[in-house]
């Protein structure tokens, strides 16, 4: 038998309601915003104005504001999600603010280590596609070298091991640039998103770079406040 589906797309109802509304659902996190202003940044718009154009499918979709855009260089922890594993262990009810607090201590040493061992922004990407999953709609992101690609996870690992902990899917983490969640799965609409994505897929599909690393804290997924500037 085939796999009994969520009742909701993942991120419904705990991040974004059923109706649209985001949620709070506070946490930190190491991320790279998109450069206001990019070419990427405008391609995004393209590709966000044609999905409100869906009059249908459009109702299925809450589209996250342009100063939300980022891609997740390592995840940190949230509020909701305390299984073993998610949290450094034997930490799993530590308030958050005081979690961040010790991540923020921690990852104040390293920005010296960073640069010495050539893991400082920028980093070299690219675009490799639009992917319409059951969560939503995002940019699936590659590095543009084999080398880069090498830096980058050694730059997740460093993180990982400063903070105290990996989560499980550390090893398989892809990148990625989240731009759409599905509030309600897209069933017989999929078809014409993925054409309309189809589209407009090469206004994104281009190579950019990332300047700036940044520790954030956040109470929704609509804004992610630095903390601290690690490279």
């Amino acid at each position: 038998m085939p796999p009994t589906r969520r009742p909701d797309p993942i991120g419904v109802p705990a991040r974004v309601s059923r109706t649209g509304e985001i949620q709070i659902w506070p946490g930190n996190t190491v991320v790279c915003h998109l450069q206001e202003g990019s070419t990427l940044w405008h391609g995004l718009h393209i590709v966000q104005d044609a999905l409100r154009q869906l009059e249908g499918p459009v109702q299925k979709m809450h589209l996250m504001p342009p100063g939300s855009w980022h891609m997740t260089v390592l995840d940190g922890v949230n509020e909701a999600d305390r299984e073993p594993g998610l949290w450094p262990p034997g930490k799993e009810q530590q308030p958050l603010d005081e979690c961040t607090q010790d991540f923020l201590q921690r990852l104040s040493q390293l920005p010296p280590r960073l640069k010495a061992e050539g893991l400082a922004p920028p980093y070299m990407v690219q675009v490799a596609g639009i992917e319409v999953h059951p969560g939503g709609i995002h940019l699936k992101i590659e590095c543009q070298s084999e080398d880069e690609e090498k830096r980058m996870r050694r730059l997740r690992d460093v993180l990982a091991d400063t903070i105290g902990f990996r989560r499980p899917t550390h090893e398989a983490y892809q990148w990625h640039m989240g731009f759409c969640y599905l509030t309600k799965y897209l069933d017989e609409d999929e078809p014409e998103v993925r054409r309309v994505v189809s589209g407009v897929e090469a206004a994104v599909q281009i190579k950019f770079q990332l300047d700036a690393l940044e520790f954030c804290k956040f109470e929704t997924l609509h804004k992610f406040d630095r903390l601290l500037l690690l490279a």
